[in-house]
């Protein structure tokens, strides 16, 4: 993680969940077990940074946690805990939720009329760090509420220009900002749905893909339209890919 910033008019700010992905295949003594790092949050800085894009991810890490990748990260506040997420397949088996911190002031002073291309953020480490898009300058916001996440207390959504809900997640927001991801069956916008030419299978991830190409799209001068079409069609691609979200990102670069 670094301590500063260095000013910049082409960044990306995502605020979010840091979670620790445990996988588990099998049964028994021939079980796996498999531990990476995720989060809805993390999963689209490293989709931003693996685009060649400039991020600062803002989360809680925990003491000694080091998120290894090539991205800027700063804790949301001095010993905020990362959270667990236990899984098989699609199957949801635990979850220990994140800190949900209040923003240390010293971080609000550093990041005071900061600029940034693009603030994305998840509701994983509570709504409070919301408050933080007060104090920078972006030219386009985005919320990613995270699947489980409470959201009929809260409030702002005028704030951002794009809304991505999950299918299963109530949102009342403007129709024109909001996009609702249904994972392996595409997108819906308008009221139009947007389905991929090859329908997959539900995957881990794939909503934060589909997020951070969206939001790519966006910067490269595509129409939410356009950006959402390509976002559908590259989640969907994941979808039908055998590996994991890392995995996949690699073979992207390769193209």
């Amino acid at each position: 993680m670094t301590d500063f910033i260095e000013p910049s008019e082409n960044r990306i700010l995502v605020i979010g969940g840091y979670l620790q992905d445990i996988e588990i295949t099998g049964s028994g003594h021939t079980a796996s077990v498999i531990s990476r790092p995720g989060g809805s949050a993390y999963n689209v800085a490293m989709c931003l940074s693996s685009m060649g894009l400039d991020v600062l991810f803002l989360s809680c890490f925990g003491p000694g946690n080091r998120v290894g990748y090539a991205f800027d990260s700063l804790p949301v506040q001095s010993g905020c805990q990362r959270g667990i997420f236990l899984y098989r397949g699609t199957e949801v088996l635990a979850v220990q939720r994140p800190s949900r911190p209040a923003v240390s002031g010293a971080l609000r002073r550093l990041l005071e009329g900061e600029k940034f291309t693009l603030a994305y953020t998840t509701l994983e480490i509570g709504a409070e760090p919301l408050n933080l898009l007060d104090a920078i300058d972006s030219r386009y916001r985005i919320l990613d509420p995270s699947p489980g996440i409470e959201l009929k207390n809260l409030s702002g959504f005028e704030k951002f220009d794009y809304v991505l809900a999950n299918d299963h997640t109530r949102v009342i927001a403007c129709e024109s900002k909001l996009i609702i991801k249904a994972g392996a069956k595409g997108a819906i916008h308008r009221g139009v749905i947007h389905s991929p030419p090859v329908p997959g299978a539900d995957k881990f991830g794939s909503g934060d893909l589909f997020g951070a190409v969206f939001s790519s799209g966006l910067l490269q001068g595509l129409t939410a339209e356009e950006a959402l079409k390509v976002a559908v069609l590259e989640s969907s691609k994941y979808c039908l890919f055998d590996g994991s979200l890392a995995d996949y990102l690699f073979q992207m670069k390769k193209r």
